[in-house]
């Protein structure tokens, strides 16, 4: 069966095991990576939206280390609009190659105990070691934003208190996530227990 996707894109075509690109074929078996990153700015002049601004950007990362970078900017007039179909498509994406992009940190752990990622080594029901340091699980605090978990130890030290207050200053201490954002949020749940609210 062979679905088409909406795109910016002219020549994007969807099929249940590949897509084409520039008429170039690629297997979504042979994906090994996403990155989206959606960002939308508004102006107001008194409440009232003036002007908005939406970028995406999708990478898409494959197993012989080709990537294929797509970006879409669009500037909205008065009203905002849909952020894009390469959301969409990253959806689309992220759903057939899931199992395929958590199989290496699943490796990872039945080899070594612990899986790797952005720099991090994080060890199931026991801690994550950011940077050299360690934040049990049980006595730290996760704060999710934007591509981003930030790490807080629940009863910090002294020099902790003073990178809080310094914050913006000295760089937060956590891990980045929009590569492979579903697949870092599922293991933090499976094996963490980590979950945030999504309102």
């Amino acid at each position: 069966m062979t679905t088409f996707v909406k795109t910016p894109y002219r020549g994007i075509l969807v099929r249940d095991d590949s897509f084409s690109y520039r008429s170039v074929v690629y297997r979504l078996g042979d994906v090994s990576h996403l990155y989206l990153r959606s960002v939308r700015s508004s102006v107001t002049l008194y409440f009232l939206p003036i002007e908005v601004a939406e970028r995406t950007k999708l990478r898409i990362s494959f197993a012989d280390g080709r990537i294929i970078r797509l970006r879409k900017s669009r500037l909205a007039k008065r009203r905002p609009g849909p952020e894009g179909n390469l959301v969409d498509l990253y959806a689309f994406l992220a759903s057939r190659t899931f199992s395929q992009r958590i199989a290496p940190f699943d490796r990872q752990l039945a080899e070594r105990g612990f899986f790797e990622y952005d720099n991090c080594r994080f060890y199931p029901r026991s801690r994550i070691v950011i940077r050299g340091r360690e934040f049990p699980i049980e006595d730290s605090h996760f704060l999710k934003s934007y591509g981003f978990i930030e790490a807080r130890l629940q009863r910090p030290y002294f020099h902790d208190k003073v990178r809080h207050f310094l914050d913006g200053v000295v760089p937060q201490l956590g891990f980045r996530t929009l590569w492979d954002t579903d697949v870092i949020f599922s293991l933090l749940e499976r094996d963490f227990g980590l979950t945030w609210d999504t309102a």
